[in-house]
């Protein structure tokens, strides 16, 4: 009789000899397994890259240990349960020189009994012409769908709260304060100020940081470029795609330089809003306070009055000179980020 073998120990065995990518990541992002094929192109020992968590994006130095487990980090989507499928360039040290191979690896996340998230199973290999084949050329629109999601998560990344104000300021802290309040509900919001303030990346921040933000559709529309036809046009394709999808959250209008609308566009952009049937959220940029009416009389103040539910005002960059030098070095980290 042969003798038994632990299936744990058997499961080692297969894994450690597959002629591909293996990767196990714990709930909590940390590495606990990688094949040998995968060490080997990674040119690091497990050693090196076992127990350490792995950030999707990561920016570590190119040749240290983080950085490769940041690299086979599962992006955020799959901690949400979400299956994606990604490509990811690998240095192979195999042979005379080392050379990029890109490797596509399938992210699965494996629950427990009452669908609480374990850890997450990274299957892939490398990726060459022959293994196009029976593949189609273009992707699926699952595929697409879960990329999008991982796009979101990274767009959600990018605008965060707590980037798009920087400094310390009176003026820092109290839009730091109004803007979180802000990310909290669901009103329409009005953020002015003049040119250069950054009032579109704070209502995109507004917008990817609210509860709701995960799966919300947002359009921005630059209401100087757009008449009556072309607004009422552009709104009604967006709400019917929005409702093709099928999803629970309320889409959002990212009106960008409403106060340069022309009356006829300002008169459609009202009778849309007062549809009581049409769930829709704005946030609209204005370089005017045309909230008050001695700031405007071109703009229509019940348009205003609904755009102004909640309503933030910017200060220009000038009027807060201690806050320049923290924007600049906050620049210069960004663009120092690698990739």
């Amino acid at each position: 009789m042969a003798p038994s073998i632990l299936p744990r120990t058997a499961i080692g065995k297969i894994f450690d000899s597959a002629d591909s990518a293996l990767i196990v990541f714990d709930g909590m992002s940390r590495l606990i397994y990688l094949s040998p094929w995968l060490c080997q192109r990674l040119g690091h020992p497990a050693a090196e890259l076992l127990g350490r968590i792995g950030t999707f994006g990561g920016s570590h130095p190119v040749e240290s240990p983080q950085f490769a487990v940041d690299r086979l980090a599962p992006p955020p989507a799959v901690f949400d349960g979400v299956s994606v499928t990604l490509t990811t360039d690998l240095k192979n040290t195999i042979g005379q020189a080392a050379t990029e191979v890109p490797v596509v690896i399938d992210y699965h996340p494996l629950k427990g009994p009452s669908g609480e998230l374990q850890g997450v199973l990274g299957i892939g290999s490398a990726w060459d012409e022959g293994s196009r084949e029976g593949r189609s050329r273009f992707p699926s629109s699952d595929d697409l769908h879960r990329k999008l999601l991982v796009l979101r998560s990274q767009w959600q990344e990018a605008y965060s709260l707590e980037d798009v104000l920087v400094g310390e300021s009176p003026e820092a802290v109290r839009l730091r304060r109004q803007v979180r309040l802000a990310s909290t509900c669901r009103e329409n919001i009005l953020l002015t100020g003049p040119a250069g303030c950054g009032k579109e990346r704070v209502a995109r921040a507004i917008h990817f940081a609210g509860t709701e933000s995960a799966g919300a559709s947002l359009i921005p529309l630059d209401c100087a470029l757009l008449d009556a036809e072309l607004l009422q046009t552009t709104v009604t394709a967006f709400l019917r795609r929005c409702a093709a999808l099928e999803t629970a959250t309320v889409p959002t209008l990212l009106l960008l330089d409403i106060d340069r609308l022309d009356e006829p566009g300002q008169g459609e952009l009202l009778g849309m809003l007062a549809i009581h049937e049409l769930e829709i959220r704005t946030i609209a940029t204005a370089r005017h306070e045309f909230v008050d009416s001695n700031a405007g009389d071109h703009f229509r103040s019940d348009l205003a009055a609904i755009l102004s539910t909640l309503w933030i005002s910017f200060p220009a960059v000038q009027d807060r000179p201690s806050d320049i030098p923290f924007m600049a070095q906050y620049c210069v980290e960004q663009c120092n980020i690698v990739p």
